[in-house]
This record gives structure tokens, sequence and C-alpha cells, in this order.
């Protein structure tokens, strides 16, 4: 039921209702709003906007009113000049003749791609007014400016953090320090950064304090401010702060705050018009993962960042072997002697240098320890002097040079990617030469294309070994050196052209596949890559297999002290051919054995093997019977099925071992340990067919209340029998299981009616 109050009973009922209730604080809002249409105070406007980026004709009162009226997440405005037409257009002067730019003035754009001469962005956030605008001349990079009222209430919230180690500076009424830096501070657990600014002394850039803003009356308030024009010398001293996060440093902006969210993205917008504008590295993976990678401004704006030699430096410097890397990139004193030269004019001999020290640690440089250095690459008259990779080298250098003049807004990833190709294959020639030591250099040149879209994996000299159970051996070092003679010689038994083959499979099935994921992007190569998983794994088996084996070993020595002793560490065997897939599954077969006991497994459905052909299948069948001998008029085929010559062979698995071989060979997941041991508990049959000599299909039956019924069928790789496989198959297991009931003594044929 409801009641219709009369108007008088709902004025007096207001409060209780819930919607007018908020209907008359809104109203009351709005009131109050523009009774006080300044409530977040009237900034001194012409120190927030100066006049040689705005004109002085722009009513700078209506901008500050217009951003005070509005809601608590949207207190911006974003301005430029000259205007923008309301409803598109170019830009123009007052005048309306169009904008006209010197060829060296920067691309400044507002968000609709419009070209303007400034484009500046003011809100307000936490009591503070600030104003950030981008110029079209490169007299300076950027401005800010930033106001806030000189209150109690302000110097508490600005000044609250003290510095206790800091004496005799000034202080505000509340004794907060008025000295401290507390507006743009720079990271300050940077270690390195920290370092370069302490270089610098006094031109340093610390960020700014209270005290270092100035003092302006406007009316009977008094506020304070900053206008700054930040130019390329003051960013060499260390004003790379990001101004997007924010003035005040305690309180960055964010983006997951419901009344600071949208001006983050305004910010964001405005600091890629800031970075579009000026010559700029991009960082690394900007184009699949967005702008959160994309955290350096300034990277670019200097001479000495356009050179061969800071790439370098930046990409491959911390890369060095012998590089001791110290906290937040802090330069050590032992690494003095790696740092590089960014003005350094780089030569083959150099670059080769590099590459060594980028794989290799104990040697300190290339030339210096030439004489003690036994790697086949890089020993005297080496690999590398080989003149495929001469020409190697002279390529990378030049095309990343090539690369560098058109570099454009490009990463330095991309500038050295052709040195990184030359390291990549140092790489992959180093991992082949430890196995297969013989290996001509033709084959690294007829397969380069192929190795450069895969990618190197594990090195052979590493055990893929974590269980722990080496540790039971006295002599862990030699142990694991052993493991890995014994996998290179296992795996040096193979041709070389086999694995050169593998990869170039693995290449060729990368590029059917087609679908490039962003996750395959090599930045540093500037091309997809691929992994070889089916040989990593292949490795990682054969490292299982010699830890289980040094594990009997141990076994075995402790046995042979009491008397009872347990077979030798065996050979490893071969797969019977030299193909990725069949040796991957040869050691995951050996693998499972060694970590799974053997033991036997019931015969009593069939005892031995029992033979069935097609023939003996449909004997019964008049229909086949009838026209087992005609033909199909079109195809001439017999009618009946491709199957009719065709013979089963019926079994049931020995041991456990054997039922692993047969899962392995017919690709299904029988080889479980599961499976072996239901069958030992006799829950059902696992019996194995033979087509042809060949293994084939795995069936499973069960045993209930005398009946026998078949509970699945699996052909090779699990795949679905047709309608013709299936009765060919439960026809041929009926006669094979009334063959060997007819061989058992006790057997009485049925009489028939």
């Amino acid at each position: 039921m409801e009641f219709q109050l009369p108007s008088v009973l709902q004025k007096k009922l207001t409060p209780y209702d819930e919607v007018r209730r908020k209907q008359e604080a809104e109203k009351k809002r709005l009131i109050n709003k523009a009774k006080k249409p300044f409530h977040l105070g009237l900034p001194p406007i012409f120190k927030l906007i100066p006049t040689d980026v705005l004109p002085k004709n722009r009513d700078r009162v209506e901008i500050i009113k217009q951003i005070s009226s509005n809601e608590l997440s949207y207190r911006y405005q974003e301005l430029c000049h000259p205007p923008v037409p309301t409803y598109g257009g170019e830009a123009r002067h007052t005048n309306g003749k169009p904008l006209t730019f010197a060829k060296t003035d920067r691309l400044v754009h507002t968000t609709s791609g419009i070209r303007v001469q400034r484009r500046l962005l003011v809100y307000h956030f936490e009591g503070m007014w600030t104003c950030v605008w981008l110029p079209h001349t490169n007299k300076y990079v950027y401005g800010y400016s930033f106001a806030f009222r000189d209150t109690l209430a302000n110097g508490r919230r600005y000044c609250s953090f003290i510095d206790h180690h800091d004496y005799g500076v000034k202080t505000v009424s509340d004794g907060s320090n008025a000295d401290k830096k507390v507006f743009l501070v720079p990271n300050q657990y940077n270690d390195e950064d920290k370092k370069k600014r302490q270089a610098l002394g006094d031109k340093a850039f610390w960020g700014y304090s209270w005290n270092d803003c100035l003092p302006v009356q406007v009316g009977k308030t008094n506020w304070r401010y900053m206008t700054v024009y930040v130019t390329k010398e003051m960013i060499r001293n260390g004003h790379d702060y990001d101004i997007s996060k924010g003035v005040y440093t305690d309180r960055e902006i964010e983006s997951w705050h419901n009344k600071s969210s949208n001006l983050c993205n305004q910010l964001r917008d405005w600091r890629d018009a800031l970075k579009n504008s000026l010559p700029n590295w991009k960082s690394a993976g900007n184009d699949y993962y967005g702008r959160r990678y994309d955290n350096i401004m300034f990277n670019r704006i200097f001479p000495e960042q356009n050179t061969l030699g800071y790439v370098i430096k930046k990409n491959y410097e911390l890369k060095q072997k012998n590089w001791n890397h110290g906290y937040s990139g802090e330069v050590k004193d032992e690494n003095n002697y790696l740092i590089l030269d960014p003005m350094k004019k780089w030569d083959v001999d150099s670059l080769k240098s590099l590459i060594f020290r980028l794989t290799n640690k104990e040697p300190l440089d290339l030339y210096e320890r030439r004489h003690n250095i036994g790697d086949t690459f890089w020993k005297e008259n080496g690999w590398i002097e080989q003149p495929y990779f001469r020409k190697m080298l002279h390529f990378a250098l030049k095309h990343a040079e090539d690369r560098l003049a058109a570099s454009g807004d490009q990463s330095m990833e991309w500038v050295t990617a052709p040195i990184e190709r030359m390291i990549h294959m140092s790489d992959w020639v180093r991992y082949i030469l430890y196995v297969w030591p013989d290996t001509p250099v033709d084959y690294f040149q007829s397969y380069e294309k192929y190795l450069l879209k895969v990618n190197v994996p594990v090195e052979m000299g590493k055990i893929n070994y974590y269980r722990g159970r080496l540790n039971e051996s006295n002599n862990y070092i030699e142990t694991k050196m052993n493991m890995i003679r014994r996998k290179k010689e296992y795996f040096g038994r193979m041709p070389v052209k086999t694995f050169f083959e593998f990869v170039k499979k693995r290449s060729d099935e990368y590029d059917i596949e087609g679908h490039k994921s962003s996750y395959d992007f090599n930045h540093r190569m500037d091309e997809h890559m691929c992994e070889m998983r089916e040989w990593t794994d292949t490795v990682n088996l054969m490292d299982d297999i010699l830890g289980n084996q040094y594990k009997d070993q141990i076994n075995y020595d402790a046995g042979a002290a009491t008397g009872h002793e347990e077979d030798k560490i065996q050979e490893i065997d071969r797969p019977r051919r030299w193909r990725l897939t069949e040796l991957h599954d040869h050691l995951m077969g050996i693998q499972w054995k060694s970590n799974h006991e053997d033991f036997g497994l019931p015969q009593d459905l069939f005892p031995k093997p029992v033979k069935v052909t097609w023939q003996d299948a449909y004997a019964n069948n008049d229909l086949y019977q009838s026209t087992r001998d005609l033909r199909e008029v079109n195809s001439g085929t017999p009618m009946w099925s491709e199957y009719e010559n065709s013979t089963f062979s019926f079994f049931q698995p020995l041991t456990s071992h054997q039922l692993a071989d047969w899962g392995r060979a017919v690709r299904n997941c029988v080889g479980n340990s599961g499976y072996a041991s239901a069958i030992s508990k006799k829950r059902y049959f696992i019996v194995l067919a033979m087509l042809d000599h060949k293994p084939r299909y795995t069936i499973q039956l069960k045993l209930s209340d005398g009946t026998l019924m078949v509970d699945q069928i699996a052909d090779i790789g699990n795949r679905r029998l047709s309608d013709i496989e299936k009765d060919f198959v439960q026809k041929s297991i009926a006669v094979a299981l009334q063959r060997t009931a007819e061989e058992d003594p006790n057997y009485q044929p049925k009489e028939e009616n």
C-alpha cells in the first residue's frame, strides 16, 4: 500500500526522503558555488599563466572561474594558442590569417591533431594551482608554474615532513622545515642519479622548497608561486623531473584515485605531446606494451645522445661479464676500465672486443688475454677470424650506423639490432661447437637465416637437475662433470647436420604457424623469435636420466660394501633414427623407466599372443561372404574394407615398462603408472593390438557379472575410430577370445539348439 503525502507534509518530512534530501543538498551546493565562484582561491593569474604563453587579452579570470565550478574530478582545462575553432578546422591568428612556422619550429599539436603555437593545461589539485605548457620555440623545452596560498594549513601540508638532519634552516610558524625540498624533488633512491648530481655541485637541481617560491599578494590573500622555463641546460643539470606526476613530490597524481584519474589521463596526453615534439629514443616494447614502459623523456635532446657510441654504451655497458653491479646502478671503482665512451668512434676490432667481453667473463680483454684462450671461436686465428664472421662484423657495424641515421623515433635497441644478431650467431657457434667441435663453418652460413629466428637453448655445459639427488655424492663436482661429459658424448653421436635440420624445421614450423605473438618479439634482435622447446625438453630428459644413473651408482657403491650389489651405470642406447621427435620419445621412455619400478603384469586374458585376420573376423558374416568377390563399379576396390588383407595380433603387456614403451609408440597415456597399477590390482584389462606387425590399437576391457565389455578403443594419438574400424576390432577380439578359450583344457563348446 502507498500513501501520497500532502505538499505541506512532504516539505516538513524532507529530511526523511532520500531522493529529495539529495536534491535539496545539490541545490544548496549550486547556490553556494554561485555565491563563491572562486572558492578555490583566485591565484596570481598572470604569474600562473604568463603573457608570453597566453595573450593578455585572454580572460584568465574566466578560466579560473570555470575550473572552480567543475566537479572535483574535472578541475582542469586544456587550452591552446591560437584557440582552435569549436567545429574543427585550422587554428588561426586573431586577425584570421593562417599560422606560419619556421622549418626549425617544434611540432606542437592538440589532442585533435591541430598544430598550434602553445599547448597548455591548467588544473587545481590538493590546494595547488598549476599550469604546464608546451611551446613551438626551441629556446626552451617546456614551462610550468604553480601557486598556492601562503597559509598555515598549506605550511603543514607541504612542509610537514621535517628533515631532522638539516640544521639552522628557517621554519614556518608551526615548526615545519620551510627550506626542505618538497616540490619537483628527484628520485632520492637512485644512487647513480644522486652521484651525478653531487658531481655537478652547485649546478645540480634538487627541487624547490617553500621558501624558494616567491611571495605575492592578490587582494587580501597572500600567495606563493614559481614560474619556470625549463631549458636544455637545466635538464643537463638534473631538472628531468616528470612534471606529469604533479608538483608536490609526496602526493603524486595517481590514475587509481577517483578524484585524480581524469586529470592523470590529461597530464599523460600533454606529456605525450611534449615527447612527440622532441627528439626521443623510444622505449623498447612500447608498441606492444603501451606507455607504461615509455618512462624516459629527455634521452635524445643532447648531441652526445645521438651517437652510436652512446647507444652502444646504454645497451651493452652493464652487460659485460666482468661488470660488478652495485645497488641502483651505482658504478663501482672496479668497473672503471669497462666504462664505454659515448663519443667513441667504433670500428670492427673494437666491436669484436666488446662482443668478447659480453660473452666471456674471466679474460678482461680479447687482446690482453688471447694467448690464454682455448675457445675455438675466440682463440688466435680462431673462428672469429674466418672471412664469414669478419664480413658479419663489418655488416653489423655498417648496418648499425645506417640505422642510427634513419632511427627517427625508434628505440636504441632497434639501432643495435645488427650487433645483437652478431652476438646471437656467436652464441649459436659456441653452443654447437661445444658438442660438435668439427662443424664446418659453411653450415653456419647455409643455415644462418634459420639460426637467426630461433633462440639459443641453455648451454650444454649446465645440468638442469634440481632434485638434489647428486648432493648425496661425496664428490659432487666430479659427478657433475662426468654427467656433462656423457651428455656431450651422447648427443655428439648424432650428425651435426641433423641438428641444423632440427633448427630449420622449427623455424619453418614457426613461419607456418602464422600468428606471431608479441611475447615472441625480441626487441633487441628486432625479430620474432621462437624456442626449441622439444630440443630443450630432450636435453632435460637426458639430465634426469644421468642424474638417476648416478644416484643408482651411489646405491651400488653402498650395496657393494654390504654384499648387495646392483647394476652399474649402463650406456644409454641411441634411437632408431636421429629424428627429434623419435629422440625425445626414446629418452622419455628411458627416463620414465629410471623413475618407475618395473613389475610384472598378469596375462589372464591372453597368456600368449593371438593372431586374427579380417577373414577370420567376418567368417560368420553372411553378407560379407556373399559379396566378398564383388567390386565397386567406379573405383574397382573391394566393397568391404582396406583392412581385408590385414592381420591383428592381440596380447597383454608383460611388465609395466613394456606398457610404458607401448604408450610412447602409439602416443597415448596408457604408459602412466596409474594404468599399470590398476592392471596389477585386476581392476580392468588392457589389451594391445598390433595391426600388420605395427603397434596400433589400445583396448580397455572391463568384466561385470560374467560379461566382458569394451570400455574404450584408442588408435594412435587417441584418434577416434571409424565405424568400420571399430567393428573390425570388436569382431577380431571376439575371435581372439574364442581361440584363447578353446585352448583351455577345461573348455567345453556350447551345444547348438
